[in-house]
């Protein structure tokens, strides 16, 4: 990043309380009749030292604001960053069903659209992992790990004993209860790949429920509703020769989509179902950049996929598997996706994507993209307090050094209120990476110099 910094007054820019306070947006999902867009605000409070999250509901076409329907509850952070999880809407689209922590639980809650109504549909004495709303409205599939009753008792059974140090222990953690997890100070520890951390009964295989919800009876899921949830890509899970970077499920006969990585190439493929089903690969340019996220085109046989370049830009374009077209539909300058947690893409239909869109000129708002014409809707902006073109406006740039590294920045150009026209410059300056497996690698530089522009 670089910054020129200019010699405007104090109260023209964001006040740090502003920057601290800022609205995420995330968990974007559009309602199966394309009419609506639910999404979850993420609001931090100094105060209180927490975050406030709620579920808002904004007509698609941006004919009204957006509105407030219900408390998203506490949130998951288990890397620093708010989890996004976007919520499953009901085959009428007239409420939303997703997860919330809320009393210490995770539960399942379905909330009307017009806020008039929320109810929560489980009441399992293990949090919910994991779920899955049936195409009928009538069942709800869950998942679950060990009970937090049994969760408690081993971490005081633990403490009792005495903590053995194995691979399961991270040495720079608290033994005891210092990480909170679920809603609650818990004891943490080794589970999966690379680090991955959960309490200490994570390990512990899931168990699957099904619950009738107009009975509200319960039972054990059958193998058929098990395998509806979502089957996240494991660690180092390959297709063929190459890693799967990232995989949609279309859970029709189009099949899955991959982004998929040999070294520092890219490819973006299609796999039909069936022993045997073909793969389609895309042999367009733009499918062999850096691919961010991918998603399908709502039940069309096209996909819709992110890429980066090397200034962290991001750019929207589809690929028409039937005619092999890739045409580009938007973005360019900032973030374009589905919230700060970009393990999520932009929710997509037929004729539009809805994505979270970020910039060093602005700060985030959800926007409505025509994929015929690429005409831009905002349909919520509630930081837009923020937005102060006068004083805040960035150019980009870049530059080779002598090693033959190129390096790129952003530029805060002088305020347009400034009697002064000289400048400071800092450079600040991010080595972009080669390839997506090195995306948290930088190097960084900085120097001072005065500028007269």
């Amino acid at each position: 990043m670089a910054l020129w910094l200019a010699p405007v007054p104090v109260s023209a820019g964001p006040t740090i309380r502003e920057m601290v306070e800022l609205t995420d947006l995330s968990s974007v999902a559009v309602s199966p009749d394309g009419h609506y867009v639910a999404f979850r605000t993420e609001t931090p409070s100094i105060e209180r030292n927490t975050h406030d999250l709620a579920w808002y509901v904004v007509p698609a076409d941006g004919r009204q604001p957006a509105r407030r329907i219900a408390d998203a509850g506490e949130g998951d952070r288990p890397d620093g960053t708010q989890f996004s999880e976007p919520p499953q809407w009901t085959a009428d689209s007239r409420a939303i069903v997703y997860r919330a922590l809320v009393d210490g639980e995770i539960q399942v809650w379905r909330t009307t659209i017009d806020g008039d109504r929320s109810e929560k549909l489980t009441s399992d004495p293990a949090n919910v992992r994991d779920f899955l709303l049936s195409r009928d409205n009538r069942t709800l599939t869950y998942a679950v790990g060990a009970t937090r009753s049994d969760i408690e008792r081993a971490e005081e059974a633990e403490y009792d004993a005495g903590v053995l140090i194995d691979d399961k222990v991270d040495p720079l953690r608290q033994l005891y209860r210092g990480t909170r997890i679920d809603g609650r100070l818990a004891t943490d520890r080794l589970h999966g790949f690379w680090f991955a951390h959960g309490g200490v009964l994570a390990g512990r295989p899931l168990t699957y429920r099904s619950i009738d919800l107009a009975s509200g009876r319960i039972r054990d899921a059958t193998e058929a509703e098990n395998e509806g949830l979502p089957k996240p890509v494991q660690p180092l899970e390959k297709l063929g020769d190459r890693s799967i970077i990232f995989k949609a499920e279309s859970g029709d006969h189009r099949g899955d989509a991959f982004v998929l990585g040999k070294g520092s190439e890219i490819l973006l493929s299609v796999r039909r179902p069936g022993p045997g089903g073909a793969l389609i690969s895309c042999d367009d340019p733009l499918c062999r950049q850096r691919i961010s996220r991918v998603a399908w085109q709502g039940d069309a046989d096209g996909l819709f996929f992110v890429t980066t370049d090397i200034a962290a830009e991001q750019t929207l374009h589809l690929w028409s598997i039937d005619t092999g077209q890739v045409r580009r539909v938007g973005g360019g300058i900032g973030r374009w996706n589905g919230g700060r947690d970009e393990r999520k893409s932009c929710s997509v239909t037929l004729r539009a994507a809805f994505c979270v869109v970020a910039s060093a000129d602005a700060p985030p708002r959800l926007v409505r993209i025509d994929l015929a014409t690429g005409a831009l809707k905002t349909l919520a902006a509630p930081n837009s307090a923020l937005e102060r073109p006068d004083y805040l406006k960035f150019a980009a740039f870049d530059w080779t050094a002598p090693t033959g590294q190129r390096f790129t920045g952003k530029l805060l150009l002088p305020s347009r209120q400034a009697s002064d026209a000289r400048s400071t410059l800092i450079h600040c300056a991010t080595h972009s990476p080669r390839t997506s497996s090195m995306a948290g690698q930088t190097s960084v530089w900085c120097r001072n110099s005065s500028v007269t522009p």
